[in-house]
C-alpha cells in the first residue's frame, strides 16, 4: 500500500495562521489527542468533505466507506514509516493541523506568496531529536529528524525565526544574504562582496561561477534581455500589454502571448475569459471547455479553451474517472 504523498505532506504542514509553537519545541508542552485519534479524525474529514464539496470526475466506484478504508491504510502506514525514521509523533500540532482541515472545507486553494517578512517556525506533526546546528536528514517518511519548531536546510537544522544580520555593500558575503538592492558577486576568488544590482540598460549580472551556465540578475522591477543580443545582455523594464516580449517575460498582470506574431505581452484572462493556456490566479485553463447550450459532440470545433476555477483542493484526493 503506498502512502497518498500529497496527503500526507499536506496533513503535515501547518498555516501561520494557527500557528502554535512560538519557540522551538513550543508544541512540546501539551500532550494534544493521540496518533490514532490523529488518523481516524483526518481520514473522516477528508472523506466526507470529497463527497460534499461538489467534487466533479471523482470514480464513480470511489465510495465514501472505500475511502476511509484506503486512507487510514495510508495513514497508518505513513505512521510506521516515520516511526522507523526515528520520528516522534506532536499531538498539539496534530490537534491543530485537524482543526485546519476542518475549517478549510470545501475552499480553493490559496494563491499568493507569503510576506517575506513574516516569521514562522513549523509546527511538525512528526519531529527528530536533532537540535539546532546539528546535521540533520530527511528519511523514507519525506520528513526530517529535526527538533519542533526547526527546519533541515543545506544539512543543517535551523531555526527560521533567527535573525542574520545581512552584509552591506563593500562587505564580504560568504556565508551571508546581502541589503536589499545588491547581491553577492563572488568574481573575486575568496572575497565575495555585496554589490548594487544592475540597474535599466546596464550590463546584466551573471551569478553562476559556471562559464557554461548563466544565471542573469537585474535590479528590482527589471529583467535580463539576453534574446536581443546573447552576448551583451542588458537590464530592461518588464514590457506592459500591447508591447513585444522577444525575451518571454512581460510585466506583473500580463503574460506573454506567444501565438501571434510577434509575440507580444497581453492581459492575463480571468475566470469564464477565453485563454491559450495561462489564466489568472485561482483559475486554469480548460481546453476542453464547452459552452453552455453548445453540442461540441456533434462539432468539436465549437469547443472554447476558457478559464475556469479551481476545484476545492480536497477534491484533488479523489481519484477521478478512468
Amino acid at each position: 500500500m503506498k502512502l497518498n504523498a500529497g496527503l500526507f505532506r499536506h496533513l503535515t504542514r501547518i498555516s501561520s495562521a494557527s500557528l502554535l509553537c512560538l519557540t522551538v519545541g513550543g508544541c512540546a508542552g501539551d500532550e494534544g489527542i493521540s496518533e490514532s485519534e490523529f488518523i481516524s479524525r483526518t481520514v473522516e474529514e477528508v472523506c466526507a468533505q470529497i463527497f460534499s464539496c461538489g467534487c466533479e470526475d471523482v470514480d464513480p466506484d470511489y465510495t465514501q466507506a472505500l475511502c476511509v478504508e484506503t486512507r487510514t491504510q495510508g495513514q497508518e502506514w505513513g505512521a510506521r514509516v516515520a516511526e522507523i525514521d526515528g520520528l516522534t509523533f506532536d499531538g498539539v500540532c496534530g490537534e491543530q493541523q485537524v482543526n485546519e482541515l476542518m475549517d478549510d472545507a470545501c475552499r480553493l486553494p490559496e494563491v499568493g506568496q507569503q510576506d517575506d517578512d513574516t516569521c514562522e517556525r513549523p509546527c511538525k506533526l512528526y519531529y527528530g531529536p536533532m537540535k539546532a546546528g546539528a546535521s540533520c536528514q530527511v528519511g523514507t517518511s519525506g520528513l526530517d529528524n529535526c527538533k519542533q519548531g526547526l527546519s533541515c536546510v543545506g544539512g543543517l537544522c535551523e531555526d527560521p525565526c533567527d535573525e542574520v544580520v545581512p552584509a552591506n555593500l563593500g562587505e564580504l558575503c560568504y556565508a551571508l544574504t546581502c541589503v536589499e538592492g545588491a547581491w553577492c558577486d563572488d568574481s573575486v576568488p575568496y572575497a565575495p562582496v555585496c554589490v548594487v544590482r544592475p540597474g535599466f540598460n546596464q550590463p546584466c549580472a551573471d551569478t553562476n561561477p559556471d562559464p557554461d551556465v548563466t544565471n542573469y540578475l537585474c535590479g528590482e522591477g527589471l529583467y535580463c534581455d539576453a534574446a536581443t543580443d546573447p552576448l551583451n545582455p542588458i537590464c530592461l523594464a518588464y514590457p506592459d500589454v500591447g508591447q513585444e516580449c522577444p525575451a518571454g517575460d512581460c510585466a506583473v498582470g500580463a503574460y506573454c502571448d506567444f501565438t501571434q506574431t510577434p509575440e507580444i505581452c497581453v492581459d492575463i484572462p480571468g475566470v469564464a475569459e477565453e485563454c491559450t493556456f495561462v489564466c489568472e490566479p485561482g483559475s486554469f485553463c480548460d481546453s476542453d471547455f464547452c459552452p453552455p447550450g453548445v453540442d461540441c459532440i456533434t462539432d468539436p470545433s465549437l469547443v472554447v479553451p476558457t478559464c475556469v476555477e479551481n476545484d476545492a483542493y480536497i477534491c484533488s484526493l479523489a481519484p477521478t474517472t478512468p
